[in-house]
């Protein structure tokens, strides 16, 4: 139910999802039923649910601290994967805390970073007018890249936005 709220448009789309993740919550809780436990994919589809929300990054901030939380209450399935973590930086590039985005881009191992995931910070910060910062961003792309870490290297969405972020 929550993927299916996910991949709608509206106003209360976010919210929807995130009830049924908190009455999920609830009854697990009541139940102490483990199937109940929510998962790494069950929060990222409600991150999801808020990318284009206004609020999306706070949301998106929230959820992913919860996310860690269940891990150290002991819900290992809710550690936040890759594909999480990128769901959090998108919802924040979107709703302009993209500073926090390049946060979390900075906890993320260098082996598991990739271009996808540096590009939205890069686009985050060329919608916040700070090209300097998004010049930055393009700049490390590139030393990871020589560095032998070719998942980061620069693609033509790299340059472009990051030329469209300086002018």
């Amino acid at each position: 139910m929550i993927d299916a709220w996910s991949r709608r448009s509206g106003h209360d789309i976010a919210d929807r999802a995130e009830n049924i993740l908190c009455r999920l919550v609830h009854n697990q809780q009541l139940t102490n039923n483990r199937f109940l436990l929510p998962d790494a994919i069950t929060y990222t589809a409600v991150m999801k649910a808020y990318v284009n929300h206004p609020h999306g990054g706070e949301k998106a901030l929230a959820i992913l601290k919860e996310m860690n939380d269940q891990c150290k209450r002991g819900n290992q399935k809710a550690k936040p994967d890759v594909r999480a973590l990128a769901v959090a930086m998108d919802a924040c590039a979107k709703s302009g805390l993209t500073s926090e985005a390049e946060r979390i881009l900075s906890d993320v191992s260098d082996m598991k970073k990739s271009e996808v995931l540096f590009n939205t910070v890069i686009s985050g910060y060329k919608n916040e007018g700070r090209g300097l910062e998004a010049e930055a961003v393009l700049r490390r792309m590139i030393s990871l890249d020589k560095a032998g870490l070719h998942r980061c290297a620069p693609d033509l969405i790299s340059y472009s936005l990051c030329i469209t972020a300086v002018s």
